[in-house]
C-alpha cells in the first residue's frame, strides 16, 4: 500500500485531467508503452471548485473543534487496538513471502486459470498473488509494472487492475472477524464469500475491457511476454528463483525492510482511519445526517439512528466500515454480515486512492475497476443473504457469535485460536485456486489434444 494525499483524493476522480505522453522504452520500442501525467486543469473556475470543498471542511473543523478531536481519536483507537496488532504480523510475513519468490511461484501455478478462465495472460498471476498476499495496492502497482514492461495490452492491464483486488484471509479474520466482531470463526463465512463473490465477478468481467489504443498493442504484448516451457511445477520454481535472484538482499536486511514497509503502511492506513473519521463526521453535521435521515425512513433495516448512519463509513474506509458495520446493532445478523461482506468487497475512497497512485504512472483506467467493485459488493450482498443459513451452518456459528453486546477493542480472542483459523483459511483459499487452475489446465490441454489415429482414421 501507498500514502496518498488525502485531499488530493477526495475531489479526484476523472481521467480527463490525464494526458497520454509516448515513453522511450527498451523492450517497448522507440515509442512503447504510454504513461500518464496529469495535465493543466482547464477553466477559470476549476481550481476554487475544487478548493471550496477543503475550505468548508476546514472552517467545519474550526467550528467544531471537540467532534474532530474525538473522531480522530476513535479512528486512532480502533487502529491501534485492532488494526495494528492484527495485521502488522501478516504484513511482515507478505513481504518476505515476495522477497523469497513465493508469490511469484504462486502466480505462475495460478496460469491456467489466468489463461483459460479469465481471459488474461499467465503472468497475470503475479498480480493476483501481489493482491492477495500484500494488499490490493501492491496487486495493482504489480499490473502496473507488467504493463511497463509491454507484457500485457492495455485492455488486459485494465482488467488484471480490477481483479487484483482480493481481501487476504489473514485481514479477513485476524482484523475484521477477531478484531470487530470478536470471533474468528466469523471470517470463515465472510472469506467464503468474498472468494464466490471474486469468482462471479472475474467471470461476468471475462469478455469486458476497455479498448486498445491499437491493434498492435496486443501483438506487442505477446511478444514481449516472457515464456517458460515446461509443466506447471518447473515454471513455479523458475520464477521463484527469478524473484530471489531479482530480489538480492540478505536475510538480516530483508527482516529490517519487511518490519520497516510493514509499519510505514499500517501508519499510511492510519492517518487515512483519522482523516476519513474527521472528514465523515464533519459531513454529518453539515450536509449527511438530513440526507441520511431520509434514506433512513424509506428502507426499513437502516432504522437505527446514528447506528444506520455510521454504514456510510464503508463507502469511504475499509476498516471502519466494517466496525461501524459490527457496531451497528439493530441490525439483524444476517444482514451485519451482508454489509461487512460488501464493504470488504468495495474497498471504499481510500482503496480508490491508493490503486489509483499505483497505476498513474501508466496508461491504465480507472473506469472497470470501479464497475468490479461494484458488482463485487452487490454480489457478496446477496450471496450472503442467499446462503445464510448453509454459511452459519458450515462454519460452526452459534447465536452466542451475534449478541449484541460487542467486546471492547482492547479484547481480542487468543492469538493462537486466531493464527489457526486465519492459516486453515488461507491454505484453503490457495487450495481452491489452485484446484480451479489445474482443472483448467487439464481441460485445456484435453482441447488441444491432436484426433488419434487408426485405422479407420482419413
Amino acid at each position: 500500500m501507498y500514502t496518498v494525499p488525502a485531499f488530493t483524493y477526495i475531489f479526484y476522480f476523472s481521467d480527463d485531467y490525464l494526458n497520454i505522453f509516448p515513453m522511450t522504452c527498451a523492450k517497448c520500442g522507440e515509442y512503447g508503452m504510454p504513461t500518464r501525467n496529469r495535465r493543466r486543469l482547464g477553466g477559470r473556475w476549476t481550481a476554487p471548485l475544487l478548493a471550496l470543498p477543503v475550505a468548508l471542511l476546514i472552517v467545519l473543523v474550526v467550528r467544531f473543534p471537540k467532534p474532530a478531536f474525538e473522531a480522530s481519536l476513535q479512528g486512532l483507537t480502533v487502529w491501534w487496538n485492532v488494526v495494528f496488532p492484527g495485521y502488522l504480523p501478516f504484513l511482515i510475513l507478505s513481504e518476505i513471502a515476495v522477497a523469497f519468490g513465493l508469490v511469484h511461484g504462486f502466480g505462475a501455478l495460478l496460469n491456467p486459470l489466468m489463461r483459460a478462465g479469465l481471459r488474461l495472460p499467465g503472468v497475470g498471476g503475479w498480480a493476483v498473488g501481489m493482491g492477495i498476499a500484500a494488499g490490493y495496492a501492491a496487486g495493482a502497482d504489480a499490473a502496473a509494472r507488467l504493463r511497463e514492461r509491454g507484457w500485457i495490452s492495455k485492455r488486459e492491464g485494465d482488467k488484471l487492475v480490477a481483479l487484483s483486488y482480493v481481501c487476504s484471509p489473514f485481514w479477513i479474520i485476524g482484523v475484521a472477524a477477531a478484531g470487530f466482531f470478536g470471533n474468528p470463526r466469523i471470517g470463515w463465512l465472510l472469506t467464503a464469500v468474498h472468494l464466490m463473490a471474486w469468482l462471479a465477478t472475474a467471470l461476468l468481467l471475462r469478455g469486458t475491457g476497455t479498448a486498445d489504443h491499437s491493434a498492435a498493442d496486443q501483438a506487442a504484448s505477446r511478444e514481449n511476454r516472457p515464456s517458460h516451457r515446461g509443466g506447471l511445477l518447473r515454471a513455479a520454481f523458475h520464477a521463484m528463483a527469478e524473484a530471489q535472484k531479482e530480489d538480492g538482499r540478505g536475510l538480516g536486511k530483508l527482516l529490517g525492510d519487511a518490519v520497516i514497509q510493514s509499519v510505514q503502511t499500517l501508519f499510511a492506513i492510519g492517518g487515512w482511519m483519522m482523516f476519513v473519521s474527521v472528514l465523515l463526521e464533519m459531513l454529518r453535521r453539515s450536509v449527511l445526517s438530513p440526507l441520511w435521515l431520509h434514506l433512513s425512513a424509506a428502507v426499513p433495516f437502516l432504522r437505527g439512528g446514528r447506528e444506520g448512519i455510521a454504514l456510510i463509513d464503508g463507502l469511504f474506509e475499509l476498516h471502519l466500515g466494517i466496525f461501524a458495520a459490527s457496531r451497528a446493532v439493530t441490525l439483524p445478523a444476517n444482514w451485519q454480515a451482508a454489509v461487512a461482506a460488501a464493504i470488504a468487497a468495495c474497498g471504499g475512497l481510500a482503496a480508490y486512492a491508493q490503486v489509483k497512485s499505483a497505476i498513474r504512472r501508466t496508461d491504465l483506467s480507472m473506469r472497470l475497476y470501479i464497475a468490479a467493485r461494484a458488482i463485487h459488493s452487490v454480489l457478496s450482498l446477496f450471496i450472503t443473504l442467499w446462503m445464510w443459513e448453509p454459511l452459519t451452518r458450515w462454519t460452526g456459528l452459534d447465536r452466542a457469535a451475534w449478541l449484541p453486546e460487542r467486546p471492547p477493542l482492547a479484547q481480542m480472542p487468543p492469538p493462537v485460536s486466531i493464527w489457526r483459523d486465519s492459516l486453515t483459511a488461507s491454505l484453503c483459499l490457495l487450495a481452491v485456486l489452485l484446484l480451479l487452475s489445474f482443472a483448467l489446465r487439464l481441460r485445456f490441454r484435453t482441447w488441444r489434444q491432436p484426433p488419434r489415429r487408426g485405422p479407420f482414421a482419413r
